[in-house]
């Protein structure tokens, strides 16, 4: 295992020097590093960062699942809560990160134990002082490896969760539950043809997930799907087209409930990234724009419903990449502009 420092830098809107800078090596002894994963900020303006640690176990390493909170002023450390499953030598990490208006800090992602391997956890932490409000951990009935890659709160305080808990009817695959903000305690469980890798709640409270969807031997579709905030049930489901091999990145919505989604497919030798546009209320495909030789990482929605997705592009003729941002009017994906960074 390679180590490396989990930290994070707060950077002024006109400069360039960071605020100030925090690393979770030296926390402990025996921690050498980490690696962060997610961050977000809370209703106070302290700094949730979620990841692991990397431990030093003899003449081995192993990684914790990690949590910390900074003063969102000076980047002091206000907590560290850091935890392993019982199987030793083994990674055990937090893969993102959600707070709450009042502080409180909420992480999920996965620990091994011994019998069931790889299992899903999601914890909630009391934003004071880091001590657990209620830690919830599920093994799918498969015993195989389950984790929790993304989180989201609804407007009541539950818990979104988009992953993989894989049981022994791989039809009854989950990836997407739904968790009692208050106490932890499951509400509703989807189970999908594919693994969730990243859930946003929409203005109404519902569900929008997206992952990488088998269709065919050696051939995937990037997925979405919708389930009503209540009880879970579908409400639409959209895939990119048929036959054409495609990987899901990210989603995102719009002041209209409109969903993004962003992510590449194989077109020939351009290999283009994607971005469409689907209809919150049917899951209609209203346009999907091909950027060809481009990566997209992520979407969001400006105030007048355009797109703004951030990448990066290929030179044409050779392999050097530039980070590049694109804007996408709203109605039919159009190019408003683009710009290359350095």
């Amino acid at each position: 295992m390679v180590a490396c420092a989990l930290a994070v830098a707060t950077v002024a809107e006109t400069q360039t020097a960071s605020a100030w800078w925090w690393s979770i090596a030296g926390s402990e002894p025996t921690v050498t590093g980490g690696g962060g994963r997610a961050v977000a900020i809370d209703g106070l303006g302290d700094v949730a960062v979620a990841g692991n640690r990397v431990r030093a176990v003899g003449s081995t390493f192993e990684g914790d699942f990690t949590v910390a909170k900074l003063d969102g002023v000076t980047g002091a450390t206000r907590w560290i809560h850091a935890f392993a499953g019982s199987l030793t030598w083994a990674s055990h990490e937090a893969t993102d990160v959600e707070a709450t208006a009042g502080g409180d800090v909420i992480a999920a992602g996965r620990v091994s134990n011994v019998g069931s391997g790889s299992d899903l956890v999601v914890v909630r932490l009391a934003g004071s002082d880091g001590s657990e409000v209620w830690r919830t951990t599920i093994n799918g009935s498969a015993g195989a490896h389950d984790e929790a890659r993304s989180i989201d709160l609804d407007q009541a305080g539950d818990v979104l969760v988009g992953g993989l808990i894989a049981n022994a009817a791989p039809e009854q695959d989950v990836g997407v539950l739904k968790l009692a903000g208050s106490d932890g305690s499951e509400i509703w469980r989807l189970p999908t043809d594919f693994g969730v890798r990243a859930i946003v709640v929409d203005p109404a409270g519902n569900a929008v997930a997206g992952g990488n969807k088998p269709v065919a031997p050696s051939l995937t579709a990037a997925a979405v799907v919708k389930a009503g905030g209540a009880d879970g049930s579908i409400l639409w489901t959209w895939q990119t087209p048929d036959g054409e091999r495609a990987h899901f990145e990210t989603v995102a919505t719009d002041g209209e409930g409109n969903v993004l989604v962003a992510g590449d497919l194989s077109d020939g030798d351009t290999y283009p990234a994607f971005v469409a546009k689907v209809a919150g209320s049917s899951g209609e495909q209203l346009w999907l724009r091909r950027l060809p030789r481009s990566f997209v990482a992520s979407v969001v929605a400006d105030a007048a419903g355009n797109v703004v997705a951030v990448g990066s592009r290929s030179d044409r003729t050779t392999t050097y990449q530039q980070t590049m941002v694109w804007k996408l009017r709203g109605n039919d994906g159009r190019r408003l502009w683009r710009t290359a960074i350095g």
